[in-house]
């Protein structure tokens, strides 16, 4: 059977709340592909499965039977990639990490080094490189970048596991990356005031951080759980276009305050259908994973930056 049109076979690490939307995803928006395994203790979700998907109890059993699947999606806590991919990539196992990559730019390189060094598909789920309206503004872009300035963030509670900070900003940092393409080269960063109706007793911080370019350009990005309402803003400046996201608005997005219409394909179906393809075409290039590496890198330098209160280097 040509590559082509080969069914792929999609093991999953991880069934919390995420991870259900990625099975959803997997089963209803992304074509060609077979969810074979789940790795998951909680019985409860065998409702949510194909009947001849297997649930695995741990992810070391995934060694024993990788003839039976092509791939890992894994939507684990960050500081569980690196294990992870210390147990897959040696073995030739494409994988899909959740963001943030890791918790420590060491981490973040290892992960790295492991995939040049065999070779690997790697792939980091920073979903906003495949939102429509991000794809819609690089392709209208007649210019060079000046500027980024985002919003991300909303007012859960805060994981146990990092700040808000590294949860919230990945994404808009690495769309800034790619939409900027050019060599970050320092940071600043500051904390913001919470809105007195979020002083409580959840540990709140809402966080702007400042990423200065090679090529002069500058991204500005707010992100933490002390904004009231759920927010994802993107303003892209170049010399005569400035391009306006707002998720979830009935028009998402517009170009000097024109509305531009843009496909409705969830974020993550795009992501995932990248990576069922480079899985399928063995196309192993690690281009976007280094960007991707580089988002943990900005992420230390804001620690770095806040808690030193000065612009840190890079």
């Amino acid at each position: 059977m040509s590559s082509e049109f080969k069914t792929i076979r999609v093991a999953v690490v991880g069934i919390g709340s995420w991870g259900k939307a990625i099975v959803k995803t997997l089963r209803n928006e992304v074509s060609d592909v077979q969810l074979s395994h789940v790795v998951t203790s909680n019985s409860e979700v065998a409702p949510l499965l194909p009947e001849q998907t297997k649930i695995l109890a741990s992810w070391d059993e995934l060694v024993t039977c990788s003839d039976e699947f092509d791939c890992v999606v894994a939507a684990l806590p960050p500081h569980l990639n690196l294990p992870l991919a210390q147990l897959l990539l040696p073995l030739g196992i494409p994988l899909f990490m959740e963001k943030p990559l890791a918790l420590s730019a060491q981490d973040a390189h290892t992960v790295l080094s492991l995939a040049t060094r065999h070779q690997s598909i790697v792939h980091i789920d920073h979903i906003d490189l495949y939102n429509p309206a991000v794809v819609e503004i690089a392709a209208r872009l007649n210019s060079p970048v000046t500027s980024v300035s985002g919003k991300i963030g909303a007012a859960y509670p805060r994981r146990a596991i990092m700040r808000p900070l590294w949860e919230y900003s990945p994404h808009f940092i690495a769309a800034s990356l790619k939409l900027i393409a050019s060599r970050p080269i320092s940071i600043s960063a500051c904390y913001d005031n919470i809105a007195p109706e979020l002083q409580d007793q959840e540990q709140r911080e809402l966080v702007t951080v400042a990423i200065r370019f090679e090529n002069g350009a500058q991204a500005t990005i707010q992100a933490g759980n002390g904004m009231i309402n759920k927010t994802r803003m993107l303003t892209v400046s170049a010399t005569n276009q400035q391009f306006e996201f707002v998720d979830r608005d009935a028009v998402p997005l517009k170009e000097n305050n024109k509305e531009i219409a843009v496909e409705p394909t969830l974020p993550l179906a795009k992501s995932l259908t990248h990576f069922v393809n480079k899985v399928r075409t063995g196309n192993n290039s690690l281009a976007d994973f280094s960007e991707g590496v580089r988002v943990i890198e900005i992420l230390e330098a804001a620690d770095r930056a806040l808690d030193e209160r000065r612009e840190v280097k890079l």
